[in-house]
């Protein structure tokens, strides 16, 4: 009989109790390791510097960032990741970027996961490194 109450004592607080989930901003997402795109220093780098150039980005979007190019996304995204200390790397300019695995693409928009907020995707891919000096690129967002 005492498990019985104990039970519905449980039950009525797990009904009545307030909620306690935090709100998420999505800044605290790490990186899907199974999606992870191999990328060197250098490619961070050029990345970090399309980044800083394109520096009109509002800061006030949600912004996610991978090295996928358009032409390989599905109709749900399924986009590559960079890996997370690149990252955190490029979000040192000031616009928060966010793991590409973040998000999802529905009816050609962009929503974060888990809020279904419109989001950007940032899109930076290198292409083809010509030399040590001269890379190709693509980007968008």
């Amino acid at each position: 009989m005492r498990s019985i109450l104990t039970l519905i004592y449980l039950l009525t607080l797990l009904i009545f109790a307030p909620s306690c989930s935090q709100t998420d901003d999505g800044y605290g997402m790490t990186v899907d390791t199974d999606r992870v795109a191999n990328l060197d220093d250098r490619d961070v780098e050029i990345i970090q510097f399309v980044l800083e150039s394109h520096s009109s980005d509002t800061r006030d979007r949600i912004y996610f960032l991978t090295p996928t190019p358009m032409s390989e996304w599905d109709e749900v995204g399924n986009w590559s990741d960079p890996p997370q200390k690149h990252i955190d790397f490029v979000s040192s300019n000031g616009n928060k970027y966010r793991p590409a695995s973040g998000a999802f693409l529905k009816e050609g928009s962009v929503f974060q996961r888990g809020t279904n907020r419109k989001a950007w995707m940032r899109w930076i891919t290198i292409k083809r490194w010509i030399s040590d000096t001269e890379v190709e690129i693509e980007d968008g967002v």
